[in-house]
């Protein structure tokens, strides 16, 4: 599928928000080839909120460990408003097999 295609998707869809940004995340997943994805927002309160996640878990999973690392780092990517790369997995010889990486987004 090319990157038009998966666009002109998203035109003819007829859903709530939720789904909108799973589809979204979904898409951005595929695009940049991720095993999977989070949507966060930092509330009022300072609470970490998962607006989509991609894959989704199944009932009775524990979250995996990248979700779990990222939540971790939620708080600071917000706060800097700067991108977090992170090394997430590292293989046996001591090379970065997998990342995590969170950009922030800000209103302008």
């Amino acid at each position: 599928m090319t990157v038009t295609k998966l666009i002109e998707q998203f035109h003819k869809l007829d859903v709530g928000p939720g789904q909108f940004l799973q589809n979204l995340l979904a898409a951005q997943c595929f695009l940049g080839q991720a095993d999977g994805g989070a949507i966060l927002r930092i509330s009022q309160e300072q609470n970490v909120n998962v607006l989509a996640l991609y894959p989704q878990l199944k009932k009775n999973v524990s979250d995996p460990q990248w979700l779990t690392k990222s939540l971790r780092h939620a708080h600071e990517a917000h706060s800097s408003g700067k991108a977090i790369l992170e090394p997430l997995e590292e293989s046996f010889n001591g090379s970065v097999k997998s990342h995590i990486l969170m950009i922030p987004m800000t209103k302008p």
